[in-house]
């Protein structure tokens, strides 16, 4: 209950300074940049069992955030904060199972052939970052953020050569997640990594999996 009560606070203070007009100087309010980013990913999971094979490179997803940017002073640095809505597919070899009464979810290996497994997932998100750039609002960067969100959308698909199936709502995923992530580059093209520190599951009712993502992150202003 308190990690729930913290996750809406920090949603609802990332919102607030989104919307708020900030009391910098106009000169300062000039160099803002970087207000939409979009981010193309690779997605896994840490700490799955070894009968679990993943495939990062057919696991792709996409980030999209709106933030707002606050110089600090005449610094190199500035604080943003916004909205994002994350799309992450991980593709594996691995099917979700349930106990009779659902409180508990396994992942076990597929036995048989199939074209396509995976589990998608969408987040709606708050994220917050510490921003260097180079002197003069210079083409180096250098983003520290952390981010919070709810899970919107999941699902398992699998495909064969007999069967299409689509499951929604897979028994004890985390409603909520937390995390880090960091971007570093050149102008507008930089590279990208995220690490949640929530789980996917919940604690004790799921596979211990925790996502991870690297990609490229596109700086529009």
């Amino acid at each position: 209950m308190k990690k729930r009560v913290a996750l809406l606070i920090l949603i609802v203070l990332g919102a607030t300074a989104f919307a708020a007009d900030g009391t910098l100087h106009k000169k300062n309010r000039a160099h803002s940049a970087d207000r939409i980013v979009f981010d193309l990913t690779s997605n896994m999971w840490l700490y799955t069992p070894s009968s679990i094979v993943q495939k990062p490179w057919m696991s792709i997803g996409c980030n999209i955030a709106l933030l707002k940017d606050w110089p600090i002073a005449n610094s190199v640095f500035s604080f943003a904060a916004g909205v994002g809505y994350s799309f992450e597919n991980v593709q594996n070899n691995g099917h979700f199972l349930y106990t009779t009464n659902g409180t508990q979810t396994f992942l076990y290996p597929l036995q048989s052939a199939y074209k396509f497994n995976r589990l998608s997932t969408q987040w709606f998100e708050i994220p917050i970052e510490l921003r260097l750039r180079a002197k003069g609002n210079g083409p180096l960067r250098l983003y520290l953020g952390a981010k919070a969100g709810i899970n919107v959308v999941n699902y398992y698909q699998f495909i064969d050569n007999d069967t299409k199936l689509r499951e929604y709502n897979i028994n004890n995923i985390n409603w909520y997640r937390y995390g880090v992530y960091a971007r570093l580059g050149y102008a507008k093209f930089n590279l990208y990594a995220s690490y949640s520190l929530s789980e996917l599951f919940e604690d004790q009712h799921g596979p211990v999996l925790s996502p991870v993502s690297v990609g490229l992150s596109l700086l529009m202003r």
